[in-house]
């Protein structure tokens, strides 16, 4: 409702209310956009039935209803007939107004609804008069001409028509000014210059006035007209198309009995221009026999049934040659009856003669292909034996030379052997780096995915580079991200190779500096997949632009010089990236001449969240003084600390260091790099104990250095009380760790059982070592005297010989040599288990190979684990300690108390130790929450041993080995590990190991109760 009517219907209330000399005069009006709108006057009564009231309906001439007029009043009064003829003379006009308002918004909706259709539709519509000067244009018609509404204005005719056709224009504006009516089609010429068309349809209108306008109403046709020309052109290709590629058209009118041949079919059946064909003619091309008689066949079914043909024919032209023809025909009925035949005819005597050439060509494939496939097998299996051979010798230079530097040299003997080993190995790394190689370029290298610890993987690739770069006098530096998950699912050997690789060309072409290696996430994606970037930096010679693409070729490096300056195949790289291709990436640089190098690829790995590590005490640490010279290295140890809330402070040398602690000694812990210029690490805590007295603060100090068996720095940190070194790279756990121990006052000496592993096993052992090279056989034999002092051990040349040791007496282990004359390893394995009592036998593989899927093929043999030459006695002591139960020697007798034979299982003496100076109620929570925690895990590991969940039950062996460490479970830590480290589940050993944890478990959890028990 407008508000002109709201006013006029407010007046004519009060006049009604004074006309009748009432309260409250009130007008309601049915409308459908607003059902219920009410004009006032006087103040509502709310009195339910009042003394007076009456209404009178508001009806148009129709005797339509439009609302109520309604009268109320307080005090009961009559209406006399005046007063109703006054009231009945103000509903008439109050009718008036509703109507007259009705009828104009009507009007409005009109015009509004014309407004929308010509402004929102998608023809060309404008209106113009007579000289031709543009009214208005809407939207669509402005946008196709290249022009807004806004700009359209003041335009004419003659400003979108080109001047050429400035004739028709006129002739126009005089048809239609003359007619009143006008069509055709009209060339436009477009903002930008291009000409378009326009189908127009348009009609002259007078206004009230009588004033003339032209309403214009026009569709673009520029895109169908060229469509028309697209299609005439097309048309021509294709005559000229069927005329080259020998495809011509017939079609036969079986009504007349007239037969008609393009020009192409005819030139194929080599017949004059005026040649008349007929059916029978037709047919009679056709080669007698099988075609004649199947072109026949063809046109029969058709014309009964309706059945199309395309077939591939002979047919003997009319100057006597052979063609092969594709004839393809359709059929068209009316009322039931064929009444013609069409289709197609084209010669394909040129593909007929090239597919013959094809099957020749693939037979000959065929051949070609099983000659290639035999050649190779013959290089994978020839590849496989020169891996053996060439490993073979150079296994024994390894391996001997290992054990001679750990005997007493003097100083030249020992660097002319390191210099042998270290050739030995080099040599090796080259010969892996090409058969890598030659596997993946014939496709036989796949990834082995499974879930890995991504700090302790990161930790293990730089402590592998760590000893070249510190050699170097370099900065070892690992940036692990604290954002980065903690475990994830790759393989680790292929994304050690590629990390080791670029570590490896970083420390070689890096004469001073630093090398960083760098692991953080940059995105986190759906599914628990992450993107993380691994990234090596180093401070090198860097690599010019235009020769970086160069170092990613095979057996190439930047230049020439460089391949005889640093060594190498110039494989690392080339292998490196093809080994990412299979995981989805492709390695990048960034690099300049003296500026150093940065390598880094990015790869989506699926993620797991290890739960949070409780660290004792670490939030008692509020600041910390961190002393290094070099700026990454003091970042990386800064981001560490401020993830625990820590405080650091940072000093680039000893002198800025006792600067700081000359106006600031409330450092709770001091991070002291040794390897500084002027004053090393050393000489500056030597400086703060004469300064500042023995024990400023009671600071703990944590020495970070390069080489773990310095013993000079031992032997000065024991002199200045220095209470923890740490071997750089520094890893984020491990430093935790430290300084857990620190803030515990941790500088009690640890069981000598936890810091120094046995480095040899005792017990009446019966060892069988399989190896056909007489240079293998003395380096096993050699080392496995070093770790197994007492054992006794039996020597095979092959699997026969093997195989008949153990049929006169079963070894406690074996030593499998793989490739061997006469029986290899896999069969003697098979052999050897047939034995009774052989099942048991814990038999090892030992290889020269590098070959995908060997441990898989030694596993489905029947060995129960691998082990690579050359053999390193750090490992096959591992393996040992793993796959061996050590008899227990009968003599002498040794008589031991009940405390010894308990402490065997739970020692409180080592938890007692671990948290020196804490009371009784700490070490009493702390066997309550162990005890939950193994009940818990004996009952998940009852589950996952019922459903053989290897991956489960390693983890659950872990989590109960770290425990047991540190309570003193020690028996229960040795069983756990053996948990820790199962690969495959082996009857009778899978079970009895699974009872001797439940078993242990619960002995263990007796144990604490009553050591509980003693607490009170």
């Amino acid at each position: 409702m407008n508000a002109i009517l709201q006013q006029e219907l407010n007046r004519l209330t009060e006049l009604a209310a004074l006309v009748c000399n009432v309260q409250v005069a009130t007008i309601s009006i049915s409308d459908d956009q607003q059902p219920s709108v009410v004009i006032a006057y006087g103040i509502a009564i709310t009195v339910p039935e009042p003394p007076f009231h009456r209404t009178y309906d508001l009806k148009d001439n129709a005797g339509r209803l439009l609302g109520q007029l309604t009268l109320s009043d307080t005090h009961a009064q009559q209406v006399d007939s005046r007063q109703e003829r006054a009231i009945q003379l103000l509903i008439l006009e109050i009718v008036s107004h509703i109507t007259d308002h009705y009828h104009y918004e009507e009007l409005l909706d009109s015009e509004r609804n014309f407004r929308a259709f010509f402004e929102n539709s998608h023809g060309l519509m404008c209106t113009h008069d007579l000289e031709g000067r543009l009214l208005t244009v809407n939207n669509a018609c402005a946008a196709i001409l290249g022009y807004t509404c806004e700009e359209m204005k003041d335009m004419t005719l003659a400003d979108i028509v080109p001047a050429q056709y400035e004739n028709e224009l006129y002739a126009y504006l005089k048809k239609i000014g003359t007619e009143g009516k006008a069509h055709g089609l009209m060339i436009t010429i477009h903002k930008d210059g291009t000409m378009g068309s326009v189908l127009f349809n348009n009609v002259l209108f007078r206004n009230l006035k009588g004033e003339s306008y032209v309403i214009g109403n026009a569709i673009d046709v520029t895109e169908r007209q060229v469509l028309e020309r697209d299609l005439k052109r097309t048309r021509e290709i294709l005559e000229r198309t069927s005329q080259m590629s020998r495809i011509g058209g017939w079609e036969a009118d079986l009504v007349n009995m007239e037969l008609f041949w393009s020009d192409v079919t005819k030139a194929i059946h080599e017949v004059p221009g005026n040649f008349q064909p007929t059916m029978a003619t037709a047919i009679g091309f056709y080669k007698e026999g099988d075609h004649r008689e199947a072109i026949t066949e063809a046109l029969r079914l058709s014309v009964e049934t309706g059945e199309p043909w395309d077939l591939q024919l002979q047919i003997i032209t009319a100057k006597g040659q052979e063609k092969w023809v594709r004839a393809i025909g359709n059929a068209e009925f009316e009322n039931g009856k064929c009444k013609r035949l069409y289709g197609t005819f084209q010669d394909i005597s040129v593909t007929k003669e090239a597919e013959h050439q094809l099957i020749l060509q693939k037979s000959n494939l065929a051949a070609a292909k099983q000659q290639a496939e035999q050649a190779n097998m013959a290089k994978s299996e020839f590849l496989a034996n020169m891996s053996h051979e060439i490993r073979t010798p150079l296994n024994g230079v390894i391996g001997f030379t290992e054990l001679v530097l750990k005997t007493d040299l003097n100083e030249t003997q020992h660097q002319y052997l390191s210099i042998v080993n270290q050739s030995a190995n080099a040599l090796l790394s080259i010969i892996n780096d090409i058969l890598d190689f030659s596997k993946i370029e014939s496709g036989k290298l796949e990834l082995d995915i499974d879930k890995y610890d991504l700090y302790e993987f990161s930790s293990q690739v730089s402590d592998i580079v760590s000893y070249q770069a510190q050699h170097k006098g370099l900065e070892m530096l690992l940036n692990v991200s604290t954002q980065l998950p903690r475990f994830a699912w790759f393989d680790e050997v292929r994304l050690k190779q590629i990390l080791i690789n670029l570590l490896g060309n970083a420390v070689k072409f890096t004469s001073n500096g630093e090398i960083e290696l760098k692991v953080h996430p940059l995105e986190f994606l759906e599914d628990d997949k992450a993107k993380i970037r691994f990234e090596v930096r180093d401070t090198g010679i860097g690599i010019k632009p235009e020769k970086q693409f160069k170092i990613f070729e095979a057996f190439r490096q930047e230049d020439a010089s460089t391949t005889k300056k640093y060594g190498g195949t110039g494989l690392g790289l080339t292998i490196s990236n093809k080994l990412l291709a299979l995981m989805g990436s492709e390695l990048h640089i960034d690099s300049g001449v003296g500026d150093g190098s940065t390598f880094y690829f990015d790869i989506v790995l699926t993620t797991v969240e290890a739960p949070a590590e409780d660290q004792n005490n670490l939030e008692r640490i509020k600041d910390v003084l961190i002393v290094d010279d070099n700026d990454n290295n003091r970042h990386i140890l800064k981001e560490m600390l401020q993830m625990k809330g820590i405080s650091c402070t940072e000093a680039r040398s000893g002198f800025d260091a006792l600067e700081l602690l000359s106006t600031n000694d409330g450092y709770d812990i001091i991070l002291m790099d040794y390897h500084m210029p002027y004053m090393d690490g050393l000489e500056t805590v030597r400086k703060m104990r004469h300064h500042f007295g023995a024990k400023p603060r009671e600071q703990g100090i944590v020495l970070l250095h390069s080489s773990s068996d310095d013993e000079r720095i031992i032997t000065a940190c024991e002199q200045l009380g220095i209470g923890q070194r740490m071997v750089k790279p520094i890893k984020i756990h491990e430093l935790y760790n430290r300084l857990s121990l620190l803030i515990n006052k941790e500088k009690r000496k640890r069981h000598q059982q936890e810091q120094q592993a046995e480095q040899w096993i005792g017990g009446r052992l019966n060892i069988l070592i399989v190896e056909d090279n007489p240079i293998n056989m003395l380096l096993a034999t050699t080392v496995v005297k070093r770790i197994a002092h007492d054992a006794r051990i039996y020597e095979a040349q092959d699997g026969i010989e093997a195989i008949r040791i153990c049929r006169a007496q079963l070894p406690d282990l074996i030593l499998m040599d793989i490739q061997m004359p006469i029986m290899n390893g896999y069969e003697a394995t098979g052999r050897i288990r047939e034995i009774k009592g052989g099942q048991r036998i814990p038999i090892i593989a030992l290889t020269a190979g590098n070959l995908k899927g060997e441990r898989e093929k030694c596993m489905e043999a029947g060995m129960n684990d691998f082990i690579s030459k050359p053999l390193i006695q750090e490992k096959l002591m591992e393996l040992f300690r793993k796959w061996l139960t050590i008899p227990v020697e009968e003599e002498p007798v040794h008589l031991t108390t009940v405390r010894e034979v308990k402490e065997e299982h739970f020692n409180i003496a080592t938890l007692e130790t671990y948290l020196m100076g804490e009371d009784r109620a700490v070490l009493k929570q702390l066997l309550k929450l162990t005890i939950d925690e193994l009940k818990s895990a004996v009952s998940e590991l009852q589950i996952a041993a019922a459903a053989v969940d290897i991956r489960k039950i390693n983890r659950i062996g872990h989590k109960i080995r770290g425990t047991s460490q540190i309570i003193g479970l020690s028996k229960l830590a040795r069983i756990a590990d053996q948990l820790d480290t199962l690969t495959v589940k082996h009857e009778p050993e899978f079970s009895q190991l699974i009872e001797a944890m439940q078993g242990e478990s619960l002995l263990t959890i007796q144990l604490m109760e009553e050591q509980i028990a003693t607490y009170g």
